[in-house]
């Protein structure tokens, strides 16, 4: 498992090499998006005609910045007569140079530092005290993830790349990071992390191609041409896609972290019970003892169910065992498969225990679909199994040597 995250890990580095936004020189801003907006205070709000028609009337807001070349300045500026901006709100304003050497001054947006300070912090709190040490790591992975989002992703797509690509990479980066800062380096998160970078694969071409079949465009609305007017080769197409992967990852993450984390809680809680069993001390259990002792604990069958219910599962009890799987699923199901998968001529089937009717009634079913079949019983003490057998035999050994006269007669055959 280990070497197929080295691989994953090295594709991502790959891509990230190959994917990386250059420096751009381009001094061009077509937009005046190169500005960095400054805080004022609205010190006045009046109604009056505007200045470009008289007919009109707009609101005349009176600002002071707080900081940049004009601070403590009075400056004025004209909004539509449904601007929400009031007198003593606390704004950010962009304020540039016309040509004509005039202040051209334009509203960003509101003041919300301190408010979104404030949910941010009682948003890390409230994580590290749910999640103590994984909330740290899962805080950690959020903050990694933004950074790639900024330093990468945001000046590949602006730079022209392919913007599927870069989704990817940026995906498989985020999935890295995220899930070993957040659940550690074991085998339960490498397992997540492949199941993610999988579905990920997935996601990307079903989303190709349905974007293909109902021929989305990415222009949905005239915000599009906003990117149109930065002066880079973006394709809208591409960028919905990569909106698609990138989004998709979320989702992801919770399914497998949580699906992975199902089996491996089965498995603890299920290898606790049994090495909750005494055994005898001073010396190693012959074979006897052990299944004897483990026997005793797979009799409660009340806490084993309880147990498999709640991870979605299905109980079958046995003969000194006790079967665990996913509902729907038995020996029989699984033999019917595999035949169809090997496209076996002829099915041999040895069993010992209750568990093995399913699989039994299986072969009955091949054999009425054409295929040979052979049904072996190791010994004599489940009597539903030795009834139905075509042939007995005292135990595992001699189904062994069964096999093994089987495979040579094949051999000479030949």
């Amino acid at each position: 498992m280990w070497i197929a995250v080295g691989c994953c890990a090295a594709l991502v580095v790959i891509g990230l090499i190959t994917l990386w936004p250059g420096s751009s020189t381009s001094s061009v801003d077509p937009l005046g998006l190169d500005g960095e907006p400054v805080r004022a205070e609205v010190v006045s709000v009046e109604v009056a005609p505007c200045s470009y028609d008289v007919l009109l009337g707009c609101r005349t807001i009176e600002i002071v910045p707080s900081e940049g070349p004009e601070a403590g300045e009075r400056l004025t500026f004209e909004q539509g007569l449904d601007s929400p901006i009031r007198n003593g709100d606390s704004i950010l304003v962009d304020i540039g140079v016309a040509d004509d050497g005039a202040l051209m001054i334009l509203f960003a947006a509101y003041q919300r530092s301190t408010p979104l300070l404030l949910l941010t912090l009682l948003f890390a709190a409230a994580i590290v005290v749910l999640g103590r040490w994984k909330g740290v790591g899962a805080l950690a992975g959020l903050a990694a993830s933004l950074m790639v989002i900024i330093a990468f992703v945001l000046p590949a797509v602006l730079e022209g790349s392919h913007a599927v690509l870069v989704a990817l990479v940026a995906a498989g980066a985020i999935a890295f990071l995220a899930l070993f800062l957040a659940h550690g380096v074991n085998l339960a998160t490498a397992a997540a992390l492949l199941s993610s970078i999988a579905s990920l694969a997935v996601t990307a071409v079903l989303a190709w191609l349905f974007v293909q079949l109902s021929n989305l465009t990415g222009l949905a609305n005239e915000s599009i041409g906003f990117l149109g007017a930065l002066g880079t080769d973006i394709n809208p197409e591409g960028l919905l896609l990569a909106g698609v992967v990138i989004g998709s990852l979320g989702v992801l993450d919770d399914v497998t972290v949580t699906q992975v984390s199902a089996v491996w809680e089965l498995k603890r809680e299920a290898l606790e019970r049994l090495c909750a069993v005494p055994l005898p001390p001073g010396r190693q259990a012959a074979y006897e003892d052990f299944t004897a002792a483990h026997g005793q604990a797979l009799t409660d069958h009340a806490t084993w169910a309880a147990l498999t219910e709640r991870h979605g599962l299905h109980l079958e009890p046995g003969r000194l065992v006790l079967e665990i799987r996913p509902p729907g699923v038995d020996k029989g199901v699984a033999l019917i498969d595999y035949v169809q998968e090997t496209d076996a001529r002829a099915v041999l089937y040895a069993g010992d225990d209750l568990g093995d009717l399913a699989a039994y009634d299986a072969v009955d079913r091949l054999r009425g679909e054409g295929v040979p079949g052979l049904l072996v019983c190791s010994g004599d003490e489940v009597p539903e199994l030795a009834s139905r057998a075509d042939l007995v035999v005292p135990g595992p050994g001699q189904v062994a040597a069964l096999l093994a006269a089987i495979a040579e007669t094949l051999r000479r055959a030949r």
